[in-house]
């Protein structure tokens, strides 16, 4: 992404548990996308950010442009020459994860209502929300240890929006590149179906699924996100309404076959492609007229609605895979992840050339922050992946 989109790619930590809870890990990624949005560089992080992304620039910079031979002439990036200063472009952002962090990547990109009525039904509902006790009414672990660090958990009786600004201010594409994300929490990994209804590839598979033993992550998860808060739509925004997604965001889903996410990722489909979000599908096991990300594939009618859901299906590939070290995967596996990545890329570059067709505000509205769009003078705009 960074060689080929002159992009700036920033890889987010965040809090896990057993020492954090819910929803720390979204809070995380909502100060960095915060930071990255504050194109004046206001805010302490959105300085910080800035400021070490310039330090690292220069520092790659300057003994590249201190290499006088002609050998070395052309190892030289052309704008090295020219530009001096790193200036990110929000109009061109770009938001991916992998697994629990595509979880985490489409929470970015929806706004969720009060949702109090899926988590508490006891009436300690203040004390609850408080997080003063471990056990919390159920909504806190009580395997934690007496020394976590507490999360206070937004008010699930307030919405909680998206940090993106409204499609009206910015309408660019935000392309939103999820792979085998977590969609729906309420069963532990163990506790997932496998293949009990008819998914995407191999619908007439009926055969039984084999009981499974808790694993680590099923032992561990319930420290991070304890069972009464799974249906939050922040934990499982599967379960929200698709017209709670950023209405710009341009969604590429990647699905490989050999997934306990399988089944929840065919539930979202389905839901998604009810509520008007459509786009190719991609499913890869040799079938004629296949999608292969330039043609093929039934032909759909075009939405100004949203972004649109493009579907790539990875028939033969484990949950992770496109992150495994080389050696481990088969030349099917390979293959396969050399296609997606490729596919990734070109949907980047093509979803950055678009808008959504949408009806501008007034810059006085008070729906919209204000925003500055760097100048060329300050050097060459950058994405931001």
């Amino acid at each position: 992404m960074s060689r080929k989109l002159g992009a700036v790619v920033i890889s987010v930590s965040y809090r896990i548990g057993p020492f954090h809870q819910f929803p720390a890990a979204i809070h995380d990624a909502e100060d960095v996308l915060s930071a990255i949005l504050d194109t004046d560089g206001i805010s302490k992080a959105g300085k910080i950010l800035r400021t070490e992304i310039q330090r690292y620039y220069s520092m790659m910079r300057e003994p590249r442009m201190q290499k006088k031979s002609k050998k070395d002439a052309p190892a030289i990036a052309p704008h090295l020459h020219d530009i001096a200063t790193m200036t990110l472009d929000p109009t061109r952002l770009a938001i991916s994860g992998f697994s629990a962090g595509g979880n985490i990547a489409l929470n970015m990109a929806i706004s969720v209502p009060p949702c109090s009525e899926l988590l508490i039904t006891s009436p300690r509902r203040a004390s609850i929300l408080s997080g003063s006790s471990p056990s919390g009414g159920g909504l806190f672990s009580p395997i934690l240890p007496p020394t976590r660090t507490a999360t206070v958990l937004d008010d699930p009786d307030q919405p909680w929006p998206s940090l993106l600004p409204p499609p009206q201010a910015r309408p660019n594409m935000l392309p939103l590149l999820l792979f085998y994300p977590s969609l729906d929490a309420r069963l532990l990994p163990h506790e997932r179906p496998k293949k009990p209804m008819p998914n995407a590839l191999k619908g007439d598979d009926k055969r039984k699924q084999k009981p499974k033993m808790p694993g680590l992550f099923s032992i561990m998860g319930p420290t991070y996100l304890p069972r009464k808060l799974r249906p939050h739509l922040r934990a499982s925004p599967g379960l929200g309404s698709p017209d709670d997604v950023q209405k710009n965001a341009a969604i590429f889903l990647v699905l490989p076959e050999n997934d306990t996410l399988a089944v929840q990722s065919d539930v979202w489909v389905d839901d998604m492609n009810t509520g008007g979000w459509n786009g190719p599908v991609r499913f890869g096991d040799g079938r004629i007229g296949d999608w292969d990300g330039h043609e093929g594939g039934p032909v759909l009618p075009k939405t100004h609605e949203n972004g649109g859901l493009e579907v790539w299906h990875a028939p033969k590939c484990p949950h992770g895979w496109t992150q495994f070290p080389e050696p481990w995967l088969s030349k099917h596996e390979k293959k396969e992840r050399k296609l997606v990545f490729a596919r990734t890329l070109e949907f980047v570059q093509e979803q950055w050339r678009k808008e959504l067709p949408t009806e501008r505000l007034g810059s006085r509205s008070p729906d919209l922050k204000p925003l500055r769009i760097p100048s060329q003078i300050e050097g060459l705009p950058s994405p931001v992946i």
